[in-house]
């Protein structure tokens, strides 16, 4: 007997454990705090975006659907992020992902979703419509090229501080992001917590003492 419910508040912790197994490679389990700090950090209270598989009372698989406004290109859109996606590895083969991947469907069409965005491998989302999308850009940036390119522009004034050093001002780094091509609804409050996800460290770009945008690195730059 298989159905789907909506996890309560107080299942986080047991969410948690399921989806860290079940993403479990030979090199060790994920840390899901350290990777999506908003969803599963301290203090997160995510589990009701949660909905869980359950197969003969226990639980088989889950998915996490998170649907929020962006403002992209001056035009307003819906769009439902879908994440966690997983199945218990005893319970794989059975057709569950196919169950949880419909019911985010019906859920974001009962939403008004206009998009619908997750990441994961290509070939396995490929079958349920999803294909890649937007642009992605690549920089190796090393001590010698830097050396060359900025050799002729006066970088003197420009320093870079880590979010940690400036969030008196963070309502300004939070300004810029507003006024990017692409932006969604969130808050300053955690909107540093946002920019650590996936292991990122992010850093204010100042010119003097004024703030002139952020970067966003996956490794110390140093």
């Amino acid at each position: 007997m298989v159905h789907l419910e909506q996890a309560q508040p107080e299942q986080l912790q047991e969410l948690l454990a399921f989806a860290e197994e079940a993403f479990r490679t030979p090199e060790g389990k994920v840390d899901f705090p350290t990777l999506l700090p908003k969803l599963y950090g301290p203090g997160a209270d995510s589990a009701p975006l949660h909905t869980v598989l359950y197969e003969d009372g226990a639980p088989a698989g889950l998915y996490c659907l998170k649907i929020q406004d962006f403002n992209i290109a001056g035009t307003a859109l819906r769009v439902g992020g879908i994440g966690t996606v997983c199945v218990d590895g005893r319970s794989r083969g059975k057709g569950h992902l196919a169950l949880l991947m419909q019911d985010a469907q019906e859920r974001m069409q009962a939403a008004g979703c206009d998009i619908a965005m997750l990441g994961g491998q290509r070939q396995r989302y490929e079958y349920y419509g999803y294909e890649p999308a937007a642009v992605s850009y690549s920089f190796d940036i090393t001590r010698t090229n830097c050396c060359h390119a900025l050799s002729a522009v006066d970088t003197s004034g420009v320093s870079f501080k880590p979010f940690s050093e400036v969030r008196s001002r963070m309502n300004e780094i939070h300004d810029i992001y507003e006024q990017g091509p692409v932006a969604g609804a969130r808050p300053v409050e955690n909107f540093e917590q946002i920019c650590t996800s996936w292991n990122c460290r992010p850093y204010a770009v100042l010119c003097g003492e004024y703030i002139i945008g952020y970067v966003i690195t996956s490794k110390n730059p140093a």
